[in-house]
C-alpha cells in the first residue's frame, strides 16, 4: 500500500479510537503512529504537514470527553488531510464487494450446499428403532440433551456447524414438518438473501428457526411449548447459536427414532408407534 494509503488508513483508524475501552491510550498510538509514519517517508514537508499539527490534532480528541467527540475527532483528522495535500475523494472506504463478487459467491454457496444435500440424503436415513432404548422409555417430554452438549454426537456436530441448512433440513423430514428439500430451499433462500446485503435474510432464518424449534417442543408435548417465554428464550437461543440449536434438535430426533416415539416413526412409515409415545 502506497504511503497516501497507509496515511488515510490510520486517519480512519483514529475517527472510531474514542471507541476504545482507554481513548487516551488510543488516540496517542494513532498520533504516534501518524508522526512516524511522516518521518519515515518525508514525503510530507513542513509546509503541508508539520509534526506539531499531528499532536495538536492529537491533543484535541483527547479533550473530547462529551458527546460532541467525534465530530471534533472527524474534523481535525479531515483538516489533518487536507493540510497534507490529500483531496477527500482519495480516500480510499472499506472494499465493497461488487455484484459480480457477490453473484459468484452465491452460486458456489448452493452448489456446495446441494451437494452436501445430495451426499446426506444418501448416507444420512432416519435411525432404526432400538429395542434397548425403546426398553429404557427415555423422557422426550424433554430435551434429550443440553443446548451446549454439540460433542455428545459428533457427526449431528458436524452437519449442523458446516452445514446447518442440510441438518435443519433433516430435522424438519424426520419430525414430518417439512419434506427435506422444502426446507432446505428454505432455509437457503432466506441464507441468499443475507448474502445479497438483504439483512431480512438473517432476521427471517432466527424467525424460522425458532418458529419450528416450538413445533418440535408441541410435537413431544413438552411443557413450554406455544407459551411466549418459552418461544422468547428460544428466540435468544437461535440468536446466540443457531447451530447448537439445530444440533440439540437433531439429538433429540435420533433418539425418537430410537425409542420409535410417534412424532418420529411416521415418518418411516411405521403404522402403529408405541404406547409410550403418548405418555
Amino acid at each position: 500500500m502506497s504511503f497516501p494509503g497507509r496515511f488515510c488508513a490510520l486517519a480512519f483508524f483514529a475517527v472510531y479510537c474514542h471507541a476504545a475501552v482507554d481513548k487516551e491510550e488510543s488516540c496517542n498510538v494513532m498520533g504516534q503512529a501518524l508522526i512516524q509514519q511522516t518521518n519515515a517517508k518525508g514525503t510530507l514537508s513542513s509546509k503541508s504537514l508539520a509534526t506539531e499539527e499531528v499532536v495538536k490534532a492529537v491533543d484535541t480528541t483527547k479533550r473530547a470527553q462529551n458527546s460532541a467527540a467525534e465530530s471534533t475527532l472527524r474534523t481535525s483528522l479531515f483538516e489533518l488531510i487536507q493540510s497534507a495535500g490529500l483531496k477527500p475523494e482519495n480516500i480510499q472506504a472499506v472494499p465493497q464487494m461488487t455484484a459480480k463478487q457477490i453473484a459468484v459467491n452465491i452460486v458456489l454457496s448452493l452448489c456446495l450446499a446441494g451437494i452436501a444435500a445430495l451426499v446426506f440424503r444418501k448416507y444420512q436415513k432416519i435411525p432404526a428403532a432400538d429395542e434397548s432404548v425403546i426398553a429404557k422409555n427415555p423422557d422426550l417430554k424433554h430435551w434429550s440433551s443440553g443446548p451446549f452438549d454439540c460433542f455428545a454426537d459428533m457427526p449431528i456436530c458436524l452437519w449442523s456447524c458446516c452445514c446447518p441448512a442440510v441438518r435443519w433440513a433433516g430435522n424438519m423430514e424426520m419430525v414430518g414438518l417439512l419434506t427435506f428439500w422444502a426446507a432446505f430451499g428454505l432455509f437457503m433462500g432466506f441464507e441468499v438473501l443475507g448474502m445479497a446485503g438483504i439483512s431480512i435474510g438473517g432476521l427471517a432464518i432466527i424467525l424460522m428457526l425458532t418458529y419450528f424449534r416450538n413445533k418440535i417442543r408441541a410435537k413431544f408435548g413438552m411443557e413450554g411449548a406455544n407459551e411466549f417465554g418459552t418461544v422468547c428464550g428460544d428466540c435468544v437461543f437461535v440468536c446466540c447459536c443457531s447451530c447448537c440449536a439445530i444440533s440439540q434438535e437433531a439429538r433429540h430426533l435420533k433418539l425418537a427414532a430410537e425409542a420409535n416415539h410417534e412424532a418420529v416413526a411416521a415418518q418411516r412409515g411405521v403404522a402403529e408407534a408405541p404406547a409410550q409415545a403418548a405418555i
